[in-house]
Order: structure tokens, then sequence, then C-alpha cells
């Protein structure tokens, strides 16, 4: 995931518990569903426009316009999102090359040429020295779903006493 990804390694102390008690391949099954539900939660922030902290995305200028959704023109990213996990940690993120200016925000300069083009809202081509992307984060842990992993491990591990 060369995009932008985030990778949950768990409570330390936690997983030297479980390294006595069960495989790393049994524990993998846990990180798995941990992994799954960071897309899960991802993908509810595309639908609530809402970065991990809680505060709404800046509307795009296009957004705007069509009265469509921020960073939902073609559903790549949303749709990219996979998740991996190992038998220490779970990640979750995407491969698509402008994810980080999504997440992090930034300015998109022009490098070959003088000026970056593009199609513009109204069809026409716009031509501009640089872009100022916001900020959109859509990957991170946030407080809820810190209640949900820690959920999940429960039920894992009353799974695992049956």
């Amino acid at each position: 995931m060369d995009g932008a990804s985030i990778r949950y390694h768990g409570d330390k102390k936690i997983l030297k518990l479980l390294d006595k008690l069960v495989s790393p391949q049994m524990r993998q099954q846990l990180l798995d569903a941990i992994a799954a539900y960071g897309v899960s939660s991802t993908h509810q922030r595309f639908l609530d426009q809402t970065g991990p902290d809680g505060v709404k995305w800046k509307k795009s200028r296009r957004a705007e316009s069509t009265g469509g959704q921020t960073l939902r023109l073609t559903a790549r990213l949303f749709q990219s999102l996979v998740s991996e996990a190992t038998p220490t940690s779970a990640a979750w993120g995407t491969n698509v090359a402008y994810a980080g200016i999504h997440q992090l925000g930034g300015v998109i300069k022009a490098k070959s040429a003088e000026f970056l083009t593009f199609r513009g809202l109204n069809g026409g081509f716009t031509r501009v020295k640089q872009v100022v992307i916001p900020a959109r984060p859509y990957l991170g842990i946030s407080a809820m779903d810190s209640d949900r992993i820690d959920r999940i491990a429960g039920d894992w591990v009353e799974g695992m006493a049956q």
C-alpha cells in the first residue's frame, strides 16, 4: 500500500500474552478482523465526509457545484481501500498514488511546464501555477474505532475460550 495506509500494532502486553496462548496464525485471525473493520470504518468516513477526529472535510469546489460528495467523483479512492494482517499487525489503506495528498493536504505545482492545465468545472481548460489541496483525513483511529477494536478483540478472546 504505497498511497496511504495505517498500521495497528495493538497492545504489546496483550500480544505477548497471546503468544503464550495461541499460535501466530490464530492471532492473525484477530488482526484480520481488526484490519477489515479499519476498511469498513474508513468507508464510512467517505460517506460521512468526516475525518477520524470528527471534523467535517472541507467540501471540494466540484462537490459544491454538482451537489456530489468530496473525494467521490469516480469512487476510485473509496474502492481501492484494502486490508492486510500479519501475526503482529493489522493495516488498511490504498495504493492509489494521490491518496497521500488528500489525507495530508499539500500544494501541487507544475514540474515540467509553467502551468498546471486541467479541465475546470465549466468544462473548459484551466491553467494555474499551483493547486492547494486541503487535508481531508480519512485514515486513522477515532475514539469510536478504538472502542470497536477493543470489542472485536474481546469477542475474539471469548470465542477462543469457548
